[in-house]
């Protein structure tokens, strides 16, 4: 068995980069960071690099990245090595570290530069609104129309500033309304790109669209999202896809998808051909364009994997093979050819790794963040503690203040199953859901609110009730506040929902463990899933279109939608009475806007739902009688152990309260 690889170096963010593998595939590498011969990291090298994929490299999960040693940062000059574990040094080690002035790790790379030109769409030279005549068409500076087919165009173009998008006071969209259904040929939205060179073998593209339908039987949609070259007369030759079939209603966005260049582009490119983002549309309605963004390096960020050399904790080394997350931690990798690489290879026989051993593959879980530090440590520390599966906590921060912030960074740090994505405000809980979904590359993801706390196992049985079906769509979990998943009381005497306290002398594990024994593996077929948290197949959503961030932007009514969407499409939604997650109960709104929002939502939901009767699937979650039955085990367990429990001691002391005698219970 042969090794190859290379130790590309140091790149512009700090991160020393390089990929190691066998000839042939088979076996994960191990890879020693030496500075002046003494060795201070140990990497594993299994990170998925695209710019690696190639015929005559079998496995491109081979790559790795970790940060400078500190041992570097002192100003002088150093000899930096990577060499495979009872091995050789890899091709291109060692390489030299110059004497500079001590580096200063705390600053950020700059963000990456936006390509596209009047991607804000401040500059409209021809107005406001323009009705296509003369094709190509240029309606906003540097965005044309164009179509060709054998019916006339009936379209209009303009700038607009849709509610909701959290654009700046001086930013517009372009929208793009298509009347008449054409045949044959393309229409399409074209910008211009200002690219002179290309670093690396990769662009990033982001975009957002919000898609009105007008006619049901053809709603719009972008039939093809590709980069495509400007040749002689404005015909466009397309270089690379970005996406296809982008359809839907309401609100989606791509998020630093990686597009490669072919080669054969890349000479017209540099010698000034013009590049131009494509989007060719389909059907009849409104497609509107947003923050257009292609850039030279991915917009995303996140701490590597393996920054903090071999670790303590067996469950996270176990993890490291299944955090294969494609671009979300190459960020600086200089991009490399393999097949220019791979004739200097290193003999070496590598350490074998013991794999994984999970029954739950590897989940997402998506959690939006808006100050709320105290939810958030209970949450995260919930969430290390309880799931021993593969899973990576993504947390997108939308908005909060330093102290938020800094809390965010110590969690990146001290655990790297632990991403985070800072948007550049308060964009609103659905629209950060649906950032962090669009950066997930797991078939199945978590939704979860902030302020909740998970108990033992609670991955692996919602889990397990997903794939217990092909059609099971999602699967909320039990809890002490959810509406109809609430237990053990679902209302108060009141009418209103109840907020139920963990019973005294249990704690919210406790609990956990005999909600758990109580329901013995129950799951219930529901209607709807209460939004606090959930387990979905990520690419239903993706197919729907994410969540619907134009109706829905705070998180009241987006789960309702989504639910019905998805039972729409013929999949159905259970509820694991086993799993119970306690639920602080947002504390991002008081008790008037809550009801406020809540009423405003129940309205969208109706309106866009018009057809559907909510009565009866009111009617249905109340009148279930499993879920019903097992909240009466629950209550009558608890009873039976507040008397009788082993491990407590409880008094039952009988209290005049006026005319009434009250029993109130407390542990001793």
């Amino acid at each position: 068995m042969t090794v190859i690889g290379q130790f590309e170096g140091l790149a512009p963010t700090g991160m020393l980069t390089g990929w190691a593998t066998t000839m042939p595939a088979g076996r994960k590498l191990e890879v020693e960071i030496l500075v002046d011969g003494t060795a201070i990291i140990v990497v594993a090298a299994d990170q998925f690099r695209r710019d690696l994929v190639s015929p005559q490299l079998e496995d491109p999960a081979c790559g790795f990245v970790v940060p400078l040693p500190d041992e570097c940062l002192d100003g002088g000059a150093h000899v930096v090595e990577a060499r495979v574990i009872d091995g050789e040094a890899l091709q291109g080690s060692p390489i030299h570290i110059a004497p500079t002035a001590a580096r200063d790790r705390s600053v950020e790379p700059p963000p990456p530069k936006n390509r596209v030109r009047n991607a804000d769409f401040r500059s409209w030279p021809h107005g406001l609104t323009v009705v296509p005549r003369e094709l190509p068409c240029e309606t906003a500076a540097g965005w044309w129309f164009d179509y060709r087919g054998a019916s006339p165009v009936r379209a209009m173009v303009r700038a607009e500033r849709p509610h909701g998008l959290a654009l700046a006071d001086d930013q517009y969209a372009l929208a793009v309304r298509v009347r008449r259904r054409h045949s044959g040929g393309h229409l399409r939205v074209f910008g211009r790109i200002r690219l002179k060179e290309i670093e690396g073998d990769w662009l990033f593209v982001d975009v957002g669209l919000l898609l009105r339908r007008t006619v049901e039987s053809s709603p719009i949609g972008v039939t093809e999202l590709f980069l495509g070259l400007v040749r002689e007369g404005n015909h466009i030759e397309k270089v690379a896809t970005v996406r296809k079939r982008i359809y839907g209603s309401g609100v989606v966005r791509l998020h630093a998808v990686p597009v490669a260049i072919p080669g054969r582009f890349r000479g017209p490119i540099e010698a000034g051909a013009e590049l131009v983002l494509c989007f060719e549309l389909g059907g009849l309605g409104e497609c509107v364009v947003f923050a257009p963004q292609v850039t030279t390096r991915s917009t995303f960020s996140a701490a590597p994997a393996a920054a903090t050399g071999r670790f303590e904790d067996k469950t996270i080394h176990d993890q490291v093979e299944a955090l294969q997350l494609s671009g979300l931690w190459r960020d600086g990798v200089v991009a490399r050819n393999p097949t220019r690489l791979a004739g200097g290879g290193v003999a070496a026989v590598p350490r074998r790794q013991t794999p994984a051993t999970t029954t739950t593959p590897f989940v997402q879980i998506v959690v939006p963040v808006h100050e709320a530090v105290r939810d958030l440590n209970a949450l995260v520390e919930s969430v290390v503690r309880h799931t021993h599966s593969p899973f990576e906590l993504v947390l997108v921060d939308d908005g909060s203040g330093a102290a938020t912030r800094g809390r965010i960074a110590g969690f990146r740090a001290a655990d790297p199953r632990i991403r985070a994505i800072a948007n550049p405000g308060n964009l609103g809980y659905t629209r950060a859901v649906n950032i962090g979904l669009q950066s997930c590359v797991a078939d199945a993801v978590v939704i979860a609110n902030s302020d909740v706390v998970v108990t033992a196992g609670w991955l692996d049985k919602l889990h397990a009730a997903l794939v217990s079906a092909p059609d099971v769509a999602g699967v909320g979990p039990v809890s002490n506040a959810a509406s109809w998943q609430s237990v053990p009381k679902v209302k108060t005497r009141t009418g209103e929902w109840a907020v139920n306290s963990v019973p005294v002398g249990w704690t919210i594990d406790t609990y956990g463990e005999l909600v758990e024994r109580v329901a013995d593996g129950l799951t219930v077929p529901f209607p709807l899933l209460n939004g606090f948290c959930g387990l979905y197949r990520r690419g239903l959503i993706a197919e729907l279109g994410w969540l619907d961030d134009e109706n829905f932007p705070h998180g009241y009514g987006e789960e309702t939608d989504l639910c019905l969407r998805l039972r729409a499409a013929g999949h159905r939604l259970l509820v694991a009475a086993d799993t119970y997650v306690f639920h602080a109960k947002s504390r991002s709104f008081g008790a008037m806007r809550r009801a406020q929002l809540t009423q405003e939502t129940n309205r969208a939901v109706r309106e866009k739902h018009a057809g559907i009767d909510f009565a009866e699937l009111e009617t249905a979650m109340q009148a279930d009688a499993a879920l019903a039955a097992m909240r009466r085990r629950l209550l009558a367990a608890t009873a039976a152990e507040l008397r009788y429990g082993a491990s407590r001691v409880n008094v039952v002391v009988p209290v005049k309260q006026g005319k009434k005698r009250v029993f109130k219970v407390g542990a001793v």
